[in-house]
């Protein structure tokens, strides 16, 4: 039989403090995600109902221009939503002080400068 008592010391030594901002920012990310993934499903479906739309139009120019602008739609929604979560992202990330590089060698540089 496995003892699992230790785990919970072990999860808090591995992970950190657990602070009420790191639950948050992690709840937050897991949303945005999903929502990511939703969107991006439904974007596949709304790919495929347009496909559908363009086969079957049997060359009526109304039914063209509907499957046209629900492929339309599609694309620039996922644009939209991809978008959206990098600039969220990069605020973020930003906000934090974090700009992915070593601070000896910044590839981002703020707009306003860093006390010394």
């Amino acid at each position: 039989m496995v003892d699992i008592t230790g785990i919970g010391e072990l999860l808090i030594k591995w992970t950190g403090a657990i602070t009420l901002e790191n639950v948050v920012e992690q709840r937050v990310w897991v949303v945005i995600n999903l929502a990511v993934l939703l969107s991006a499903l439904v974007a596949v479906v709304l790919i495929v109902v347009s496909g559908y739309g363009f086969m079957t139009s049997a060359g009526d120019p109304e039914k063209v221009k509907k499957a046209q602008g629900t492929l339309t739609a599609a694309i620039v929604g996922m644009i939209i939503v991809f978008m959206a979560r990098m600039i969220v992202g990069f605020v973020l990330d930003v906000g934090e002080g974090d700009t992915g590089t070593p601070s000896n060698n910044p590839g981002y540089i703020p707009a306003t400068r860093e006390a010394k």
